[in-house]
């Protein structure tokens, strides 16, 4: 897949470490855990970041198509949203 208009949003030094040895682009972030969140499973105190992060970049005035490491992708998933909405989402089927 041949997308070049990425960047990845490192939440910790092991993640910003495997960018920087793969030469993929990444900016490391240090984001605050809500108070909500805290004391939860970890994958929902990331997921609560997440929200943060979409609001920051998009008033940046990019948009945003946000993935977990696990995602692969086969085919350029740009070309798949409609945008026809301002917020586009999917589950994990929940």
């Amino acid at each position: 897949v041949d997308i070049r208009n990425y960047v990845i949003i490192a939440l910790d030094d092991s993640v910003g470490d495997y960018c920087r040895d793969h030469g993929a682009p990444y900016v490391r972030v240090d984001l605050e855990v809500p108070g909500a969140q805290k004391g939860s499973r970890g994958a929902n105190m990331i997921s609560a970041l997440k929200y943060d992060m979409l609001a920051d970049v998009m008033l940046m005035g990019y948009s945003v198509l946000i993935v977990d490491l696990d995602v692969v992708f086969l085919k350029d998933p740009f070309q798949h949203l409609l945008r026809d909405a301002d917020l586009e989402g999917s589950s994990d089927g929940f």
